[in-house]
């Protein structure tokens, strides 16, 4: 096998190992960052168990919003895209990541919106609790 396309497999690996390596420490911040967040919430003097009890409360609706956003249509975009760069059509590409930037922007504001503007109607009707 040529030296040259040794080279270039072994280049190869070693950019997907090191965006592995990144993916792997960024999600570790995250996580410490959310675990510090968490215990000084938690403890925070006059915040207790009633303000944990509201936090809890909401959370219920932001970890059901964010799986939905999240099941796999940035994996579908990322795929289309991946799939009209790698035929030579970057215009189509462009294209592409515009369109859906722009379709989920607006999926965003008005969502944004509707938990804005029905905060109490959700807080009263949909998770019982009139104080979160």
């Amino acid at each position: 096998m040529p030296e040259k396309v040794v080279r270039k497999r072994r280049a190869k690996k070693e950019t997907f190992m090191q965006g592995v390596i990144t993916l792997i420490f960024s999600q570790m911040l995250i996580k410490l960052l959310g675990l510090v967040y968490t215990l000084y919430l938690t403890n925070r003097e006059g915040f207790g168990d009633k303000g944990n009890g509201i936090v809890a409360a909401g959370y219920q609706i932001y970890a059901m919003l964010l799986t939905i956003s999240s099941i796999g249509v940035p994996n579908a975009i990322s795929k289309l895209v991946s799939e009209r760069i790698a035929v030579g059509d970057h215009k189509g590409g462009h294209r592409i990541f515009k369109i859906a930037f722009a379709t989920f922007a607006m999926i965003g504001l008005v969502g944004s919106l509707l938990l804005f503007f029905g905060a109490k109607t959700i807080a009263v009707r949909l998770v019982t609790n009139s104080r979160s």
